[in-house]
C-alpha cells in the first residue's frame, strides 16, 4: 500500500508553519490554481531542500514510512474518505517528513526487517525491541491492556473489579489475558470493541478491558467513560530507524525533538485519543496476578447476547495484539 503525500492533519501543519518549524514547502491543494495537482505537486517536490542525502533514503526526496500490523488499527491508522488514511502514525510521520524537508510515502511492512529495503523508518515499535541493528527514536505512545468504566474514577483495586461484569472482545488477546489472571469476574463477549463500549455506556457491563490505545480513542467519543487502570505493565513505543543510517538517525532525532518541544506530538495524540493518562507502573491496578490460570471455558463466561465470529477479520482484534476499534 503506497500513499502519496497527504497531510490529513492540516491544522497541525499550519501550526508548524506558523512556529517556523519548516518552510512548509508543499502547498495545500487549495493553493493550486493555474496547473494540475500532479504538476504542482511535482514542482514542489523538485524544489524540496533537505539535509538528508538521497543515498540515505529508500526513495530520493522521500521519507518512506513502514506501517506494521501494530499501526494498522485505530487510533494509529484508519481508512478515511477518498481512499486516504488518517491517524496518529499518519499525522506524526507527515509532520516529521515536513520538518525534514521531505515528501512522505507510506507502505505496509511485516516487521523492522524492512528497514533500509522497503522503508526508511517503521512506526509504533516497542522501545524494548531495539536491537544492535536499529534504534527506537522518541516515545509517542504506550501500549497496555486497560480497564474502562462509566464515570470518573481515581484509584481502582482488584477488589473493585472482582465479581463485576467485564466486557471483552471475542477472540482477542485481552480475553485470554483476563481468563489467565487471578481476577474472578463475569465475562461478557462482544464481536467488536465498538459494541463493548456501547454496552458499557448502556450499563450492560461494569468495565471494558482492552488495549488502552484504541480504548482511549473510543472512550474519547463518549462524555462519561473513563480510563480506570491497566492490568499489565506498559510498553513504550517509538519510531525505528537503522543504526547504520547515521545521517537519517541523527536528523530524525533532531526533528522529533523539535516537533515534541513545539507541542505538536501532544496535539496529535490529543486529537485522536483525548486526555489519555501517562501510563506507568502507578497506573497499574494492584493485586492482580497474570498467567496464574489456564484459560478455559467456564461458567463465569457469558456469551448469551453475542455470537462468536468464525473467521478472523482485520477489525476483530484477534490480529491486532489485544483489540482493534473502528472510528
Amino acid at each position: 500500500m503506497y500513499i502519496k503525500l497527504r497531510f490529513v492533519f492540516a491544522a497541525t501543519l499550519a501550526a508548524a508553519c506558523v512556529t517556523g518549524l519548516t518552510g512548509c514547502s508543499i502547498p495545500l491543494v487549495g493553493e493550486i490554481t493555474q496547473t494540475s495537482v500532479t504538476d504542482a505537486y511535482q514542482t514542489q517536490v523538485n524544489a524540496l531542500s533537505s539535509p538528508i542525502s538521497d543515498e540515505s533514503l529508500v526513495t530520493p526526496k522521500t521519507l518512506t514510512v513502514g506501517l506494521t500490523a501494530t499501526s494498522n488499527m485505530a487510533p494509529y491508522v484508519t481508512a478515511a474518505e477518498g481512499n486516504a488514511y488518517q491517524g496518529i502514525d499518519i499525522d506524526l510521520a507527515s509532520v516529521l517528513a515536513e520538518q525534514l524537508g521531505l515528501q512522505v510515502k507510506f507502505v505496509n511492512v511485516s516487521s523492522t526487517d524492512a528497514l533500509g529495503q522497503d522503508c526508511d523508518i517503521v512506526m509504533n515499535v516497542g522501545k524494548d525491541s531495539a536491537s544492535s541493528d536499529f534504534s527506537v527514536v522518541g516515545n509517542y505512545t504506550a501500549a497496555a491492556t486497560g480497564f474502562f468504566t462509566k464515570g470518573e474514577v481515581s484509584t481502582v483495586k482488584a477488589t473493585d473489579i472482582s465479581g463485576k461484569k467485564i466486557g471483552v472482545q471475542s477472540g482477542s488477546a485481552t480475553k485470554t489475558m483476563l481468563e489467565g489472571s487471578s481476577l474472578k469476574v463475569v465475562e461478557q463477549e462482544y464481536e467488536s470493541l465498538n459494541d463493548a463500549f456501547e454496552g458499557l455506556e448502556k450499563g450492560d457491563v461494569d468495565f471494558v478491558l482492552c488495549d488502552v490505545r484504541p480504548g482511549s480513542a473510543l472512550a474519547h467519543t463518549y462524555t462519561d467513560l473513563s480510563f480506570a487502570g491497566t492490568i499489565d505493565s506498559p510498553s513504550f513505543m517509538g519510531i525505528a530507524v537503522l543504526d547504520s543510517n547515521t545521517e537519517l538517525k541523527s536528523a530524525l532525532d533532531t526533528a522529533y525533538k523539535t516537533v515534541t518541544d513545539a507541542g505538536l506530538q501532544k496535539l496529535i495524540n490529543t486529537r485522536w485519543i483525548g486526555s489519555m493518562p501517562s501510563l506507568s507502573e502507578q497506573t497499574k491496578v494492584t493485586d492482580i496476578l497474570l498467567n496464574v490460570n489456564k484459560p478455559s471455558t467456564s461458567s463465569n463466561v457469558n456469551t448469551s447476547s453475542t455470537s462468536l465470529p468464525t473467521t478472523s477479520d482485520v477489525n476483530d482484534g484477534s490480529t491486532a495484539g489485544s483489540n482493534a476499534a473502528i472510528l
